[in-house]
């Protein structure tokens, strides 16, 4: 059961960062694409340099900034995994010697049911033993 969770918290952890990944490269490679256009369509002066260098530390800055919250969230998510997996196995445990105690305590009253069975029908077999030795349980119980 938590192997399934894991799985399917895992694979959507990898999707969500695959999705990151995409949207974040589109917006770079949009990005690169402008100052690739104005590279080529400009020739480059002393302040389009000084422009295009800002730019990309520009772009630089928020990738790194991307990279450190996706780290971070993912750090979060593994906490939180981490929680839920030891809130689970402490519930799991909790449930299943809450079972024992029911079983064994059902277990007993059955026990304490078989023994009254038995004593009465004890009691039964010595009320049928006398039956048998009066004039009528003789007439009754005939032995063969």
């Amino acid at each position: 059961m938590l192997d399934t969770m894991y799985g399917n918290v895992e694979s959507e952890l990898d999707i969500l960062e695959s999705k990151l990944k995409d949207v974040n490269t589109r917006d770079v490679e949009r990005k690169l694409e402008e100052i690739k256009t104005k590279v080529l369509n400009k020739v480059p002066s002393k302040e389009s340099i000084n422009e295009l260098n800002e730019q990309i530390n520009s772009v630089n800055d928020r990738l790194l900034m991307l990279s450190k919250e996706l780290m971070e969230v993912h750090m979060e998510l593994e906490m939180e995994l981490s929680d839920l997996e030891d809130n689970t196995k402490a519930f799991i445990n909790d449930k299943v010697t809450q079972s024992e105690v029911e079983v064994k305590k059902q277990f007993g009253e059955m026990y304490d049911k078989v023994d009254s069975l038995y004593k009465d029908l004890g009691e039964v077999s010595t009320l049928l033993d006398k039956a048998k030795e009066t004039f009528f349980g003789k007439a009754v119980f005939k032995d063969k």
